[in-house]
């Protein structure tokens, strides 16, 4: 039978001391089996190409259900995690805000150019959005309230057609936003039963 020695337990610092040498240890060997595998890939490069196209051959159905599997898991938390921003914004409106504008802020230059792109998709409605304000600034056409509540804060001019660029209704930001989320035309939008806005 063989003699169990009595080890003295260690003292705090001699417990710091070895848990610091294990480290140092760790890291060195992590280090060399990097190194190891960096160069071994070098010198394998080819094969390891050949033998992982012939592994994903092999497997090429499981590959698959397995990815389709992975992008139905990821599309599903995507919209989960849309639908909880939805909620937290619907929740708080001022901070939902001020975290808008502070992005924008940061974000000018893709802000802008974004902006742009949109002006290059959409000349038909551009043109329309300039003839409108070259209007306003006129004096030929005055800003309104909002048509459905009546306020005179955050004033839209949404168009429902582009070829009339001046025949356009006055929404608040709150209006227009729901005029968009509901389908059909601006006109129609507010016409139907349960629209609520």
């Amino acid at each position: 039978m063989a003699r169990i020695r009595n080890e003295k337990p260690l003292t705090e610092e001699q417990r710091l001391r070895k848990n610091e040498y294990n480290k140092r240890r760790y890291r060195r060997k992590k280090a060399e089996i990097s190194a190891y595998g960096k160069e071994y890939r070098k010198k394998n490069a080819e094969r390891l190409r050949m033998v992982s196209a012939a592994w994903r051959e092999a497997n090429r159905v499981a590959t698959r259900a397995k990815n389709r599997k992975e992008y139905a898991t990821s599309e599903r938390r995507r919209l989960q995690a849309k639908e909880n921003a939805r909620r937290w914004q619907a929740a708080n409106p001022e901070r939902a805000n001020e975290c808008r504008n502070a992005w924008r802020k940061r974000n000018a230059e893709r802000v802008a150019a974004a902006g742009r792109d949109w002006e290059k998709r959409n000349p038909h409605k551009y043109a329309a959005h300039k003839k409108l304000r070259y209007a306003v600034r006129k004096g030929e056409v005055s800003k309104k309230p909002c048509e459905v509540c009546g306020t005179k804060k955050n004033i839209y001019a949404p168009h429902d057609d582009y070829s009339r660029p001046l025949d356009v209704r006055w929404l608040c930001r709150k209006h227009h936003m729901a005029a968009d989320r509901v389908g059909g035309t601006r006109k129609s939008r507010y016409a139907r039963k349960g629209a609520s806005l």
